[in-house]
């Protein structure tokens, strides 16, 4: 029985601010949304449109939200967005079985930008590394199993992850193969939180595994040239 309700058919905010202030930044994220709108479709989906920056530079999102049933009932919904970061694009679309319980949506991501150091740049943190920004990633019901791949470069660094799990809502069963290739191993050190290693090339690969309770991190390879 549907739920009762009132509907916006449009509605618009404007010059909304939000500060992100961590005591281990030099400096805080500063995000400003000039416009936001959202526009009940004929076809019962939401259209939604944003304009703003984050740190000075230009912030947009432009797409649809599934219907406005959907999203009231968390159920079922259908999102198709795309947005960019100054001359960063970022393009989503996804088919979510249930808001409140997802299980097997399907997902697709894909982060394209000119250099990773210029992301970094915009959210005000040290730069790892600089060169190409391209980043895709999907997730989708393959059989009885999720699919998962996440493969790209960010700078120097080629990322590879493809691995399969039974559902979000169950967890028990998870086989990851992952890897990843830099020039400078001491950089990945420290995004995992370890000192004193050597600036040099290197290459990661290992298969992650979890069988209920049990998490395991099998054949991982680790060469440093």
């Amino acid at each position: 029985e549907p739920t009762p309700g009132f509907l916006i058919r449009q509605a618009r905010i404007r010059d909304l601010r939000v500060t992100y202030v961590d005591p281990g930044r030099t400096s805080p994220i500063r995000f400003q949304a000039s416009e936001i709108d959202q526009v009940h479709l004929d076809s019962g989906d939401l259209q939604v449109g944003l304009d703003g920056d984050i740190n000075g530079t230009s912030v947009t999102l432009n797409g649809t939200a599934g219907s406005f049933a959907s999203l009231r009932d968390a159920g079922q919904v259908h999102l198709d967005l795309r947005g960019t970061i100054g001359e960063i694009s970022i393009n989503t679309n996804a088919k979510i079985d249930s808001l409140a319980e997802p299980g097997k949506p399907v997902v697709n991501l894909d982060i394209r930008g000119p250099d990773a150091r210029y992301l970094t740049d915009i959210l005000g943190i040290a730069p790892v590394t600089r060169g190409t920004l391209n980043l895709a990633g999907t997730v989708e019901p393959v059989a009885d199993k999720m699919n998962l791949t996440f493969q790209g470069e960010f700078g120097e660094f080629e990322i590879d992850v493809v691995g399969s799990f039974s559902d979000l809502q169950d967890l028990d069963a998870v086989d990851i193969d992952f890897s990843t290739v830099g020039p400078n191993a001491a950089v990945f050190g420290k995004l995992a939180g370890l000192d004193h290693i050597p600036a040099d090339p290197y290459s990661i690969t290992g298969i992650l595994r979890r069988k209920g309770d049990a998490i395991s991190v099998e054949s991982v390879t680790i060469e440093i040239e």
